[in-house]
């Protein structure tokens, strides 16, 4: 072999193992850019969807009922709150009673369940007569409707 052989051989050695490592380089940047893309793209999906779930989560999951007067409020609640607890004992929901004038929030992702609460806690107004015996009587009348419209 020539020294000019050699020589050749030896830059084409060296050229072959150049490009190989650029190849991995190359290879390991696409990875690394991809990854950073993936992540990028997570954050920006998790940011929109955490902006719109609150406005869709309480269109979906809360109902209002209007009342008459804020006395109404007192009534529903009940002698040390038995009243709204026999309410949501019966009905499997969240009455969230606060400061909002003459309104009650009731809050559950069963729709069934929000919907029974809501036509008893009006009826139950509209007796008048609210008291555990009565909610528990309201609520099982008012849970057969619902289901013989459903059927």
């Amino acid at each position: 072999m020539t020294k000019e052989e050699a020589k050749a051989e030896l830059i084409a050695k060296y050229e072959d193992e150049a490009k190989k490592d650029a190849a991995v380089l190359v290879r390991d940047i696409e990875e690394k850019a991809k990854d950073e893309a993936d992540k990028k793209a997570r954050e920006i999906v998790t940011l929109a969807i955490q902006r719109t779930a609150v406005d869709h989560t309480s269109d979906v999951a809360v109902s209002t009922v209007t009342l008459a007067n804020d006395e109404m409020k007192g009534r529903i609640i009940g002698r040390e709150g038995r009243n709204i607890r026999a309410l949501e004992n019966a009905t499997g929901v969240d009455f969230i009673i606060d400061d909002t004038p003459e309104a009650i929030v009731i809050s559950s992702f069963d729709p069934v369940r929000r919907e029974i609460a809501r036509i008893s806690l009006e009826k139950l107004m509209l007796d008048g007569r609210i008291q555990p015996a009565r909610i528990e009587e309201m609520v099982e009348k008012v849970t057969r409707d619902i289901e013989m419209t459903i059927k």
